[in-house]
C-alpha cells in the first residue's frame, strides 16, 4: 500500500480545484523561496555537535555545569543567531504543515461531495487549532533533524489525522487526537514507511540539481532549485496524506463489490473511484476554464 499510494501522490494535479491546487503550489514555492534564501540567523551548529560528541566520549560531562542557550556575558551551547534559524525552520516546517493539510482538505470536499466553500470555511475557522498543534510538534521535529527525521515520522503516524478530524468532523483537539490514535491503528507503519519513500524520491532529485546547479556559491539558484521541491513535496504529502484519511475514514464508501475480491483488486477499485470523484463537477467548480485541464 505504502509505494502504490506514493505512486498515486504524483497525481496531485487530479483535482477539479484546478486554480487553487496551482495556487497553491506557487504559494508553497514562493514561501520556501523566501526562507530559503534569505534564512534567519545562523546555520553553523558545531558547537552543540561537538559538546554531543564529548558527551559520547565523556559522559561525565553531564555532571558540570554547562549552559545550552546564550546569556550575557556568557557564551552558549547555542547561540541567539542559532536560536534565530531554528525558528526560521520552525516558521516553515508550520507553514508548509498547515498547506498540506489545507490540500488534504481540498480533497476531502471532492470525495465526499460536500460544498467546497464549506470545506475551506472549516479549515480556517480550526486554523488556530492546526497551529497550536503544529507548533506542539515543532519541538521533535528539528531534533530529528540529524536523524533523518524518523522519530518525528514515528510520532506524527500516531497524531497524523488530528487535523482533518478537526476540520472534516468538527471535533476538538482532544477528541481529535484520541480519535487519532485509534484510526491509526494498522497504518502507523505503512504511513512512516510512505512518507520516508516520498521524502527520499524528492531529496534524490534536489540534491543532485543543487549540486550540479547550485553549490556554486550562487544562493539565489540553490534557493531555487530546493523551493520548487519543496513546493512538489508539500502537493505530494498533501495527496499522500489525504489518501490514507480516506482510506481509513471512507473506505466502505468506495469498496462496493463481490465477496471475495482480493485486497488488490479493492485498491485498484478504491484509487479509481478517488480519481473520478475528485475530478467530477460538484456544482461548485473553480470557472469554465478548468475545464480544458
Amino acid at each position: 500500500m505504502s509505494l502504490t499510494f506514493v505512486i498515486e501522490s504524483f497525481k496531485f494535479y487530479k483535482l477539479k480545484d484546478t486554480r487553487l491546487v496551482q495556487g497553491l503550489f506557487l504559494l508553497a514555492f514562493a514561501l520556501n523561496f523566501l526562507l530559503i534564501a534569505f534564512p534567519m540567523g545562523d546555520r553553523d551548529f558545531s558547537n552543540l555537535l561537538n559538546y554531543a560528541m564529548a558527551l559520547v566520549r565523556q559522559p561525565e560531562l553531564l555532571m558540570k555545569p554547562s549552559r545550552l542557550l546564550p546569556a550575557e556575558n556568557a557564551t552558549g551551547i547555542l547561540t541567539f543567531q542559532n536560536l534565530l534559524f531554528l525558528l526560521g525552520l520552525g516558521i516553515r516546517t508550520l507553514l508548509n504543515g498547515l498547506m498540506v493539510v489545507f490540500y488534504a482538505t481540498l480533497m476531502q470536499v471532492r470525495v465526499a461531495d460536500y460544498p467546497r466553500e464549506d470545506g475551506i470555511r472549516n479549515y480556517f475557522k480550526k486554523l488556530p487549532s492546526m497551529i497550536l498543534f503544529f507548533l506542539l510538534l515543532v519541538v521533535p521535529y528539528i531534533f530529528s533533524f540529524y536523524f533523518i527525521q524518523l522519530p518525528f515520522y514515528i510520532l506524527l503516524s500516531f497524531l497524523a489525522f488530528t487535523p482533518l478530524f478537526l476540520i472534516d468532523r468538527g471535533l476538538n483537539m482532544s477528541q481529535a487526537m484520541d480519535l487519532s490514535l485509534t484510526k491509526t491503528y494498522g497504518l502507523k507503519f505503512q504511513m512512516v514507511v510512505a512518507f520516508i519513500i516520498l521524502n527520499f524520491m524528492i531529496s534524490l532529485p534536489s540534491n543532485l540539481l543543487f549540486s550540479l546547479l547550485g553549490s556554486n556559491g550562487n544562493r539565489i539558484s540553490g534557493a531555487l532549485i530546493k523551493s520548487f521541491f519543496q513546493a512538489l513535496q508539500v502537493m505530494m504529502a498533501g495527496r499522500l496524506y489525504g489518501l490514507f484519511y480516506t482510506y481509513r475514514t471512507r473506505m466502505l464508501g468506495f469498496n462496493p463489490g463481490p465477496w471475495g475480491r482480493d485486497g488488490a483488486e479493492d485498491m485498484v477499485h478504491f484509487l479509481s473511484e478517488i480519481n473520478r470523484k475528485s475530478q467530477i463537477d460538484n456544482g461548485d467548480s473553480d470557472n469554465d476554464d478548468d475545464e480544458e485541464y
